[in-house]
């Protein structure tokens, strides 16, 4: 009778093993179509995520931040830095509402994400304006409906090429998320 309480308790842990040894797999090869990479956040309905001060709307367990345009469809920008060193290294743009950058046609944006780790700086909407990383920031699909905005953490969808680096390949920092 002991041995079967032994086997079943080896059984048992060894399916733990197994399944967490997967999972670190999975995570540390950065495998972007892996399910265990990202999810579904479900947001609370567009009138409020709309209504909701301050822009932008930050969720950092999930690494991304939703930005609202006045009129239009919400983005959800991966906060992790797209130059790929700083992305390796685990770096996150930060948002700072004081922040500003003039353009060259004099115009000033205020309210920028920053990279603490090259410099680059992004505006409200993601688009470079400053720096070394070689494209805008990384996004999220996001879906809405009359009651929730549905972000797809699944799926990464590549910013737009600012910089020539034909070495440059968009993927999921390898730090997991």
């Amino acid at each position: 009778m002991a041995w079967r309480s032994i086997f079943a308790v080896a059984l048992a842990a060894a399916a733990i093993g197994g399944a967490a040894g997967s999972a670190a797999t999975l995570r540390f090869r950065g495998d972007t179509s892996a399910p265990a990479r990202g999810t579904l956040v479900h947001l609370g309905s567009p009138e409020w995520l709309a209504a909701y001060t301050p822009q932008p709307f930050c969720v950092q367990l999930h690494h991304f931040c939703i930005v609202q345009p006045e009129t239009g469809h919400p983005t959800a920008l991966y906060t992790y830095v797209p130059h790929p060193l700083f992305r390796e290294w685990g770096c996150e743009v930060r948002f700072d509402p004081e922040a500003e950058w003039t353009n060259q046609d004099g115009t000033v944006i205020r309210g920028l994400f920053k990279d603490p780790c090259g410099g680059s700086e992004f505006d409200g909407a993601g688009h470079r304006v400053f720096g070394p990383s070689p494209t805008d920031l990384d996004t999220f699909p996001v879906s809405v409906t009359a009651d929730a905005t549905i972000v797809d953490t699944r799926t990464l969808v590549c910013g737009k090429r600012q910089l020539v680096d034909a070495t440059y390949r968009c993927q999921r920092a390898p730090v997991g998320d």
